[in-house]
């Protein structure tokens, strides 16, 4: 028989104690020998597993004091009472400590011992294999555990005749419950599922037992403080008695996909409306272009009647604004580089509130500013933050629009030595106290189904803390809002910009000029401008044509669109680059505005651009410019 732990023969009759010691050795037992209690105190402490024999007289105390000492250092001690008399007050002291047997040393006991030692022996096997088995249980019941809550994932196990539900721990804490104050009923989980959704996944899951079909949903939970959570749910039925259902499963949180999902999309429609924006400004600028240059180009007329002229001035100025709304179009709608850089906040806020102006003042609500002068600048991504301003100023506007008349909105900077304060102050209702707390909260929102995701503010929140701020809301008393937006200073600081005034230069005379643009009215436009002021100029409406031209004549200056038919403007800077390299530093881009691509160009082909429209002074600027830093042209005439 293996044996899987030391025996000892606790024995003072010398004798006997060897002659135990060889019956085991007969049955390939080993056992050790002490004849006091002392000696087996110490040697049971010191490996704890230890079976003794025990004889209950000993020299210095009695068996059962040595199991006392022993069950207040260690808490399972296993052995055999040996006594030379039947003693039944003894008998019953010893097995509620835990005596294995009680062994009377009479004529049978030498007989007896061998059989009594091996059940001994196979009852502790079989314990500490079950001992083993409970513990691999509990700790792959703890893993599942750990797996379900790193996964929030819970289990479930319902039974449609008594609606009671079993699950595991984290279910409950997906539905908001606490299984030891609930009645694990059906009823509990139906209350926390969405009223929206609750009719058809209810519906489902009896058709998945009527019919033994499994079932995979995904629907909303509304949980007790308003939270919202997504969840997944798969289910099937299975039979625990003859015709008995129970219907098994999993639930998952699958809320922080959802987000994922919601902002994906919501940046795909934004992609997709900043590319059509940008077509819709660049076919916008083309005509603006043209009529803004001509309409300059009449005012210059001379004996122009008083009224014409004013009627050219409102054409003007309306162009000029048109003008400014399209490149806010474009700003806002423009590739950005990813990345954070030292960041003027002034800036990044006027850029913004310049987008929504004309919107606010058409709903009669007033856009005030109070930005502090030589604020510190933060290290941050610009397009994130126009993201967190955005979301803000959209919230307040629908909020002031819902209240209606006249409203404001304030927009002020403030700092600190370690940080900037953005704050926005609006004039809509107060935020009810009770859900003030949940604005920041994934898919809350207050607004109708299909005017919002309920992920903005979320989002900003997200972004704000990214950047080691913190971004917080508060009522005004009774009459308002305020956002307020911290970040972290940079070490950089803004500098302050003195106003030099700028040296007007004259185009000088025998510049040689290509221009090359697919609108004939902006084509016929610089035409006439530039013969008025003595400039060479040819006329190309794509690159294809420009090539033509330059494989003809050498020109001083080349000046091209972007986007036309055939070839555009960067790859007519792609064919100088390769074929008339001397071109590319007075080769000038003309773009609705300066985005991402635009700058990776001219930074690698050492070209330069122009934003249009552009009016005759601009043109006529950028050219004089270029004339005088590469020395063309004749500039003493």
């Amino acid at each position: 028989m293996e044996q899987p732990f030391p025996i000892l023969i606790v024995e003072d009759n010398e004798d006997l104690a060897v002659l135990i010691r060889k019956i085991l050795d007969a049955e390939n037992l080993k056992a050790d020998i002490v004849s006091t209690g002392k000696e087996a105190i110490s040697t049971v402490i010191k490996t704890p597993n230890t079976f003794m024999l025990l004889d209950n007289s000993l020299p210095d105390t009695t068996g059962l004091d040595v199991i006392k000492t022993l069950k207040d250092k260690i808490d399972v001690v296993n052995f055999i009472t040996l006594t030379g008399h039947g003693d039944e007050k003894l008998a019953v002291e010893m097995m509620k400590l835990g005596a294995r047997d009680y062994l009377v040393k009479d004529k049978k006991f030498l007989d007896i011992l061998p059989s009594a030692v091996k059940k001994v022996i196979k009852e502790i096997n079989t314990e500490q294999k079950l001992k083993e088995a409970e513990e691999k249980l509990k700790k792959s019941e703890s893993n599942l555990v750990k797996a379900q809550e790193i996964t929030h994932l819970g289990h479930f196990n319902y039974d449609p005749e008594t609606g009671l539900v079993e699950g595991s721990e984290e279910l409950f804490n997906i539905f908001g419950l606490r299984p030891d104050s609930v009645t694990l009923n059906i009823d509990i989980f139906v209350e926390v599922m969405h009223p929206d959704d609750r009719e058809s996944i209810l519906a489902k899951i009896q058709r998945s037992i009527e019919n033994n079909d499994p079932y995979d949903i995904e629907y909303r939970l509304l949980i007790n403080d308003g939270v919202l959570k997504w969840v997944h749910a798969i289910g099937k039925t299975i039979l625990v008695e003859t015709g008995k259902k129970n219907l098994i499963g999993t639930v998952q949180d699958i809320t922080e996909r959802k987000i994922l999902q919601q902002g994906l999309i919501q940046s795909d429609k934004l992609s997709s409306i900043g590319t059509f924006i940008s077509g819709i400004a660049h076919e916008l600028n083309n005509p603006l272009t043209a009529i803004l240059g001509f309409s300059q180009k009449l005012m210059d007329s001379e004996n122009m009647p008083e009224e014409a002229m004013d009627d050219l001035e409102v054409i003007s100025k309306q162009s000029k604004r048109t003008a400014r709304i399209v490149h806010e179009l474009l700003k806002f709608s423009r590739t950005h580089k990813e990345g954070k850089a030292n960041l003027d906040i002034n800036n990044a806020v006027e850029t913004i509130l310049g987008f929504y102006s004309h919107s606010f003042k058409a709903d009669n609500i007033e856009l005030k500013k109070n930005l502090l002068h030589e604020l510190p600048k933060v290290f941050a991504d610009s397009n994130q933050l126009q993201q967190v301003f955005t979301n803000i100023i959209i919230n307040a506007y629908y909020e002031m629009k819902k209240v209606g008349g006249q409203q404001a909105l304030m927009v002020k900077t403030m700092k600190t030595d370690e940080r900037v304060f953005i704050i926005f102050e609006n004039s809509g209702l107060p935020i009810p106290n009770e859900i003030i707390g949940k604005i920041f909260d994934p898919f809350f929102t207050s607004k109708k189904v299909g005017e919002g995701t309920g992920l903005g503010l979320y989002v900003s929140y997200g972004i704000i803390k990214d950047h080691g701020g913190d971004i917080k809301v508060e009522n005004i008393g009774n009459s308002g809002v305020r956002f307020t937006v911290s970040l972290p200073v940079s070490d950089e600081k803004v500098s302050i910009e003195v106003e030099t005034k700028k040296t007007k230069l004259t185009v000088p005379k025998g510049i040689g000029l290509l221009f090359v643009d697919d609108e004939e009215s902006i084509r016929g436009y610089i035409s006439r401008v530039f013969s008025k002021e003595k400039i060479s100029v040819h006329l190309a409406k794509d690159g294809k044509e420009a090539i033509e031209l330059i494989e003809k004549t050498e020109y001083d200056l080349i000046l091209s669109d972007i986007k036309m038919p055939r070839m555009n403007g960067f790859e007519l800077c792609k064919w100088l680059h390769k074929h008339k390299p001397h071109y590319l530093e007075r080769f000038v881009l003309a773009t609705g505005i300066i985005d991402v691509e635009v700058e990776e160009y001219c930074h690698k082909y050492h070209c330069h651009s122009i934003i249009k429209p552009y009016s005759k002074e601009e043109i006529l600027e950028t050219i004089a410019e270029l004339a005088y830093k590469y020395n063309l042209g004749n500039k003493e005439a």
